[in-house]
């Protein structure tokens, strides 16, 4: 109580004090520090350095209400440990901070428990570098963000945090979508999506039209789609769907990325084990692919969009392997690529016996019958399930084709021969 009259007296007779901020960083670690804020700087509007909030004893921020700007980072939570004293056990949302329309360094969301919502932060309007939204596991809602429409910096939605070099991928187990980053058209250097056990899509990121750094997507078990990228046009450093590690995603397809036309980096698919095929990179300039690393997805075996045939034509970079037949090497790869731009000869083939059980023969026209072969044989949804390249066992100089341990069912087959190519039906009991 005598403190506040004390405050109240100094202000009377001395009104220049009324706005008198900190004049560095400012640590919050106690209830009691944000509680005291206004009485101890009254009037505080500029902050100019960083301002850190963390304190396991935390549970409002409502005596921060004045804070308008703050000049450097303003990070909400701990980096590092879980159980650590610094960490943010009780706060609920950011309601406090509701004054706050800039910030000039990062904002740094982090291991904040109970944090359900980002409430509070519904004028910050200006970034000046990175959006950091790591680990906090009752997350629900990103949706008090809707006024930022820049990031000059990244965008990180999960990331790697301590654990020695690597460190271990912390995301946000609660959050089911993106809603809240609707205005942003721009981002400065990277978009990582990370460890986000719940979201099941990009909605929210509808008017993202460039990434000037790469866009990486990990460890993410509920997302099927890529629904919210479809007005993404240009990537500056890659991109990378998958992995690393032991990461894995349930994307099924790339639709989303249909507007896609420039990447300028590595095209990167590891460890997608629903994933089937890469359509929806049809649009990307081939000449602003750097590499090729498409390995350990297990369903995929369609993989000769356009573009990655025109950058194999080229002699580009690139490492396959581990991926469904038809996307397990480059000549997989490549022998698929040739198709498209081949005369197609539908009934011209013939195989028996049919139904097949250990063995299929394959008789084709006489002016093709000296050709090499290669086969593809596709099932009932239209995936390759295998590739027989000339040069490897299965096929031989009579054209018999080994069913030996293939599994029973209804199978096309795709017969490359020379220039041409040679379409045919079987079943195998």
């Amino acid at each position: 109580m005598k403190k506040t009259t004390f405050a109240l007296l100094l202000l009377s007779c001395c009104p220049w004090l009324a706005a008198q901020c900190p004049l560095g960083d400012v640590t919050f670690s106690t209830q009691g520090q944000i509680d005291s804020f206004q009485i101890n700087y009254p009037g505080c509007t500029d902050i100019p350095g960083n301002v850190t909030i963390q304190g396991s004893g935390i549970t409002n921020l409502d005596s921060l209400i004045g804070i308008a700007t703050i000049g450097g980072d303003l990070m909400i939570g701990e980096t590092l440990a879980w159980f650590s004293p610094k960490t943010n056990l009780f706060l609920k949302n950011l309601s406090g901070l509701d004054s706050l329309h800039t910030v000039g360094g990062s904002l740094k969301i982090f291991l904040n428990a109970a944090l359900a919502n980002l409430n509070g932060l519904g004028h910050l309007a200006k970034l000046g570098a990175n959006l950091e939204i790591v680990r906090n596991d009752s997350l629900a809602s990103i949706s008090a963000l809707g006024q930022l429409d820049t990031i000059p910096g990244s965008i990180w939605i999960g990331r790697y945090v301590g654990g020695g070099p690597g460190g271990n991928p912390q995301g946000n187990n609660s959050l089911v979508n993106l809603e809240g980053l609707g205005n942003i058209q721009g981002i400065g250097q990277d978009l990582v999506i990370m460890r986000n056990s719940s979201l099941v899509n990009l909605s929210g990121l509808e008017n993202l039209h460039s990434i000037g750094g790469g866009l990486s997507i990990t460890h993410t078990k509920s997302m099927i789609s890529l629904n919210g990228l479809e007005n993404l046009q240009t990537i500056g450093g890659g991109l990378h769907i998958g992995g690393p590690g032991s990461g894995w995603t349930s994307i099924t397809s790339l639709n989303g990325l249909e507007n896609l036309q420039s990447i300028e980096g590595s095209l990167t698919f590891t460890l997608n084990y629903a994933l089937t095929s890469l359509s929806g990179l049809d649009n990307i300039d081939p000449a602003t692919i750097t590499e090729v690393i498409i390995s350990n997805n297990s369903l995929l075996s369609l993989c000769n969009t356009q573009p990655i045939c025109e950058y194999l034509e080229n002699g580009g970079t690139a490492f396959i392997s581990g991926n469904a037949p038809g996307c397990n090497s480059v000549p997989e790869i490549e022998a698929a690529c040739a198709v498209p731009t081949q005369e197609v000869f539908a009934g011209e083939i013939s195989v028996w016996p049919n139904p097949a059980t250990d063995f299929l023969k394959i008789a084709l026209p006489e002016n093709a019958a000296a050709e090499p072969l290669a086969v593809q044989l596709f099932d009932v949804a239209g995936r390759c399930v295998r590739f027989v390249n000339p040069e490897k066992v299965g096929i031989d100089k009579s054209h018999t084709l080994n069913l030996t341990g293939f599994p029973p069912g209804v199978f096309a087959l795709k017969v490359v021969a020379g220039e041409r190519v040679f379409l045919g039906k079987f079943v195998k009991q």
